[in-house]
């Protein structure tokens, strides 16, 4: 008697969970709990080493994985939104070689792998005036007649526009915290910056990159709502 009762408990126990498991999904979030990426992200961009050279069938030759010169002071931020559907983006501010570029990121978030993938660009104009050129009687030893030829001393311009373009690529987790033991949604990645001072490789015209940086990727979910607050260009 005791193992029929058993057994009809079990039965019974087991139409619930399958019942109750049945209605969590039909009437759940559309993402798995903890898995919802809709929102907005904040995160930083801080330099890290260059990876090593991938394995070709040519010998590799040793490698020590270290921070570019050139990048050894950048800082990057960014905020972007991630909706329920459509393109993510937001803004994007890099500062490198003592200058701050201010731009753009767009990008993809897969709720399904949990990553956010994105392009970032941006740009630094300034304007480079060179030294006047001086009149022809005014460089010596070159002979000047009389009457001396008018002549005024002039100075060009060239307007530059600098570039910081780049990829990054982020997981999406969530994580608990040690101390409050409140939960949080993280971004951890990678993304890789070509800082351009304006200059044109020539005869391919291809932008030319001055320094590569690798950086290392860190950021956090902000809100549940994909709204980006957008961020002033800054002025030379």
């Amino acid at each position: 008697m005791k193992g029929l009762l058993g057994n009809l408990l079990g039965v019974v126990g087991g139409l619930f969970f399958a019942v109750a498991a049945a209605y969590a999904i039909s009437g759940g979030p559309q993402f798995p709990a903890g898995a919802n990426i809709v929102g907005t992200y904040a995160g930083v961009l801080t330099p890290t080493s260059s990876p090593c050279p991938s394995v070709t069938p040519a010998p590799v030759p040793d490698c020590t994985p270290s921070v570019a010169s050139c990048g050894a002071n950048s800082l990057g931020v960014f905020s972007v939104g991630a909706p329920q559907s459509g393109i993510a983006s937001g803004t994007f501010v890099m500062f490198a070689q003592g200058r701050v570029f201010s731009g753009t990121i767009q990008g993809v978030a897969d709720p399904q792998k949990a990553t956010l993938k994105g392009i970032l660009t941006a740009r630094y104009d300034f304007t480079v005036t060179s030294d006047a050129t001086p009149c022809p009687c005014d460089v010596a030893p070159t002979p000047c007649v009389s009457p001396v030829p008018s002549c005024t001393p002039s100075k060009s311009s060239e307007h530059i526009t600098a570039l910081a373009n780049g990829s990054l690529k982020s997981r999406i987790t969530t994580t608990s915290s040690t101390f409050t033991g409140i939960g949080a949604t993280r971004l951890k990645g990678t993304a890789t910056l070509d800082i351009s001072n304006g200059t044109v490789d020539v005869p391919g015209f291809g932008q030319h990159t001055d320094c590569e940086i690798y950086m290392k990727v860190s950021g956090f979910k902000q809100s549940n709502t994909a709204g980006v607050a957008s961020i002033p260009s800054a002025s030379p």
